[in-house]
């Protein structure tokens, strides 16, 4: 019942894509997607510019570390189009709760998809590193970072996933700002976390991954509160969390095909990575400056 007022309140400033211009809805939804790309590559440079400031070993631990990162979850990628899929059919039929109901087991699959792929990237994370061309020099800083990386993957997985059900409910614009929000986060707690500004300590590599873990943590957060609170069109109905696995099973159906697509993308640069190492670690590390 305390949630009432806010979702009404919710459900009063969303847009209803169902009915008016089809241009005006598409670019609604697309213009905060497109400042979420922007905002997610400066991200990425300022993350090399920093790292970079370590020397040409570390650089060339995160370039390695940054595309096993992406390729052990690109096997969750398209579990946000799953849950997409699902929550903006439930929208367009003004099922409110069904929309609910859907957005609680996305996440409930993702929470699940992270602990598989968090414990999987762990155990092959060193022999992916040496495959790569880790050295004795890059080979510890990579696990560093790879270690943190992997504990936290929850929150980017969860971050994406939750992202992508409230762009399937209208939400493109509180998506846009919980991704400001972790970018933000993670910006400000890199340099600090790297080189131990002020309070923090001095993390080196494994800084880096640190402060993304924060920043999608943030980020995280601020998506519960967004959901518990009824401030979307899409919520979480504490009373109702129990696994649904007839929707799970029809969610990872719809995001099967995404999913595939991503990890043949993602294992296509891990093939380029190692064929640049190849070439040494100032090699790896020109490459992640480039690539990035």
């Amino acid at each position: 019942m305390g949630n009432e007022p806010a979702t009404s309140r919710a459900q009063a400033r969303a847009r209803d894509l169902t009915t008016g211009s089809l241009h005006r809805a598409i670019w609604y939804l697309a213009l905060p997607m497109m400042l979420e790309t922007g905002i997610l590559n400066i991200s990425q440079v300022l993350d090399t510019y920093w790292v970079g400031q370590l020397g040409s070993a570390a650089l060339a631990a995160v370039t390695i570390s940054v595309v096993i990162r992406w390729v052990i979850n690109s096997l969750s990628n398209g579990l946000g189009i799953g849950g997409l899929a699902v929550v903006a059919r439930r929208i367009g039929e003004r099922n409110r709760e069904a929309a609910d109901h859907a957005t609680w087991q996305t996440i409930l699959l993702g929470l699940i998809v992270s602990l598989v792929l968090g414990g999987l990237g762990l155990a092959i994370a060193r022999p992916l590193l040496v495959l790569l061309g880790a050295d004795a020099e890059v080979l510890p800083l990579g696990m560093a970072y790879l270690r943190v990386a992997f504990g936290g993957t929850f929150t980017l997985i969860l971050v994406f996933a939750i992202n992508a059900l409230l762009r399937g409910a209208g939400e493109a614009r509180l998506a846009m700002g919980v991704l400001f929000l972790s970018t933000a986060v993670t910006v400000v707690m890199e340099p600090a976390l790297i080189f131990g500004w002020g309070p923090f300590p001095e993390l080196g590599v494994a800084g880096s991954a640190w402060a993304f873990v924060l920043g999608f943590g943030a980020g995280l957060a601020m998506q519960m509160v967004i959901l518990l609170r009824g401030r979307a069109r899409i919520g979480i109905n504490v009373r109702d969390l129990r696994p649904d696995l007839p929707l799970m099973g029809r969610i990872i159906r719809i995001a099967l095909p995404s999913t595939v697509q991503m990890s043949l993308r993602a294992s296509s640069r891990l093939v380029v990575v190692g064929l640049v190492g190849l070439y040494g670690t100032f090699a790896t590390a020109g490459y992640g400056v480039a690539n990035r």
